[in-house]
């Protein structure tokens, strides 16, 4: 489970990344502005897949797409969900970033506090007024990782 969790930190984190065009294209009828918290997420390694809610676990994530091509991302551990397990090594984390969504990509940059910035961009799986799905590369570990974001 720790593993599952530095997976989304790190997806989440990834996510976390220019800014002009706010709403374009995509996958979908939906808007990507707004407050989006992640419900669950999809692993699939070797060629099995596994869903995990993150309801019980204390963990939240939750992203804030701002019509200025702004945003943040909130991820945090409560200590109620299953011991250190579950969010062990999880540091709390808020960070803004500027984003770019147009054709079915999310384009997100953000800036470390020394100033770096790092830019990725996350095919939008699917985006309704309900659920944004972004799917963000494998990790180095061949790890896939679909995040199922509601509000």
């Amino acid at each position: 489970m720790k593993k599952i969790i530095c997976i989304l930190v790190s997806a989440v984190a990834a996510l976390s990344l220019v800014s002009c065009d706010k709403n374009g294209g995509g996958n979908g009828s939906g808007q990507i502005v707004g407050t989006w918290t992640l419900d669950r997420m999809t692993l699939t390694l070797n060629g099995e897949s596994q869903t995990v809610s993150l309801a019980g676990t204390g963990v939240s994530a939750v992203m804030d797409f701002r019509a200025d091509g702004s945003g943040s991302v909130d991820v945090k551990y409560d200590g109620t969900g299953g011991g250190s397990e579950v969010g062990g090594g999880l540091v709390p984390e808020s960070q803004d970033f500027t984003y770019v969504y147009a054709d079915g990509i999310l384009t997100l940059t953000i800036s470390d506090p020394s100033g770096v910035a790092e830019t990725d961009s996350v095919p939008v799986i699917s985006l309704t007024d309900s659920e944004l799905v972004l799917a963000p590369a494998a990790d180095q570990d061949g790890v896939a990782v679909v995040l199922y974001f509601v509000r």
